[in-house]
């Protein structure tokens, strides 16, 4: 499970900025010539200190990169190999959807099936949510539980009734299937009904209609303090931005973010699945199809895959964070071409330079530019902003040598905000393929910002 909100999870796109010694606009790119290339940008992103990371390219299927640089584990000085394992984070959601999708094939249950069949006391105030909507993200079930996000208590110790009397009764955000928004709960919901229909653990059932079926057989599903062979450490920053061990992880969440896995194990899952020796081939275009709103509007979510287009590209993708650990799967179907970042820091900057290498990978061009603000202007930004009421999550933003500055309490990491318009901003960190906006009142006075895109939207209070 993503224990830092979606608006922490999605990551900006980078592009000709940070690398002014070359141009990706220089016409087609030989495969051979790519290697060095690749390696450019990935040295670009990662620092020296940034750990691990462990990369895969595959186009038309084939391997077309594979690297593994950094640290396993840094106190014993081991270097990462490419056959490590490492958290996958919401990655996992993909895994949970498909399992889902068995059950439907095998006529067990229904897209359309209401959750009171499995869950008789859920109250969804007089709203019908189905399963649909679990796995669409479209349920109206808040993703902002305040003793999730403190992850202090042993969740993994709890039932599956005492785990949903901690969100069952939050107010729905809206009624279903009439706006999205990221919820984690809802496949907690949906990693139950798999157990409930099939009389298995969650953990037995996705063993062996996924894992073994896709030879993959070194993944794991995770479990509170197990030590698992091959697994590398898990990695934060402080305040200080000095790199420490990942704090431990005590929710149970296996059907939301926790499987463990390598790229190679990945890399099976994903050509098993779109060869469609996983479900059928019809199954699978449903999954990885935008759903549709009552109102006609589509949205960015198939069946646990986000669908987009990046900057030209289109895309199925999802990312994955979770303590101490940072993943991206991005794959353009057009063209074939997957990319992987796997990566031992929860923090790092993957999303946009999965997207960089992605389009190296498919020889497209692209192009981006940033503007200056006048310093009396970002001054009117700074100050502290709250995301909701329910949690104490905030943000701080603060100006240093003429640029702004964007703290969340859930990162140790400050971010530098880049702003494309006087109001409108994106950052390296967040807000990928999202429209950041300052929000003021008639007289001119700063009153939050909004962060808009893929048929979402939310809003940040300015409360100091």
């Amino acid at each position: 499970m993503l224990h830092f909100s979606l608006k922490i999870a999605k990551i900006a796109f980078l592009v000709l900025l940070l690398f002014p010694h070359f141009s990706f606009a220089q016409g087609m790119i030989k495969e051979k010539a790519d290697l060095p290339l690749y390696n450019t940008v990935v040295k670009d992103f990662l620092p020296d200190d940034s750990v691990g990371c462990a990369i895969m390219i595959v186009k038309q299927g084939k391997v077309a990169y594979k690297s593994a640089i950094g640290k396993a584990d840094i106190g014993l000085n081991v270097p990462l190999r490419s056959d490590m394992l490492f958290e996958i984070g919401s990655i996992s959601k993909q895994f949970a959807a498909v399992a889902i999708l068995q059950l439907v094939e095998q006529n067990k249950i229904r897209l359309d099936q209401n959750i009171k069949d499995f869950f008789p006391d859920y109250p969804t105030q007089k709203y019908v949510i189905t399963i649909e909507n679990l796995l669409t993200h479209t349920s109206g079930i808040t993703d902002d539980v305040k003793e999730f996000d403190e992850n202090k208590l042993d969740f993994w110790k709890f039932s599956q009734q005492e785990t949903i009397n901690f969100f069952k009764n939050i107010p729905l955000k809206f009624e279903p299937a009439t706006q999205t928004s990221y919820s984690n709960p809802a496949y907690l919901l949906l990693g139950y009904i798999i157990e409930k229909v099939t009389g298995k653990s969650y953990e037995n059932y996705i063993k062996e209609n996924i894992f073994k079926p896709c030879d993959m057989q070194t993944a794991y599903v995770y479990h509170f303090g197990e030590i698992i062979p091959n697994q590398v450490r898990g990695y934060e920053r402080n305040e200080q931005n000095k790199i420490v061990n990942a704090r431990p992880d005590y929710i149970d969440n296996k059907p939301a973010g926790g499987l463990i896995m390598s790229i190679d194990d990945y890399w099976k899952w994903h050509r098993a699945l779109f060869s469609y020796q996983i479900i059928k081939k019809e199954t699978l275009a449903k999954a990885i199809t935008p759903f549709k709103l009552k109102d006609g509007k589509t949205t960015s979510f198939g069946y646990g895959f986000e669908i987009d287009n990046a900057f030209g590209v289109p895309i199925v993708y999802h990312g994955g964070r979770t303590f101490g650990f940072n993943t991206q799967a991005m794959y353009a179907p057009k063209e074939d071409v997957l990319v992987l970042v796997f990566n031992n820091q929860s923090m790092a900057n993957l999303t946009s330079m999965t997207t960089i290498l992605l389009h190296l990978a498919v020889d497209k061009k692209y192009n981006f530019s940033q503007i200056l603000v006048e310093e009396n202007v970002l001054d009117k930004y700074v100050g502290k902003y709250k995301w909701n009421e329910i949690t104490d999550q905030h943000v701080v933003i603060y100006k240093k040598n003429g640029k702004l500055f964007f703290k969340d309490s859930y990162s140790p990491q400050p971010c530098e905000m880049r702003f494309t318009t006087k109001n409108s901003f994106f950052m390296y960190d967040f807000g990928f393929m999202m429209t950041n906006t300052f929000l003021e009142d008639a007289n001119g006075k700063i009153t939050g910002f909004r962060v808009s895109g893929n048929n979402e939207k939310f809003d940040a209070k300015k409360v100091e």
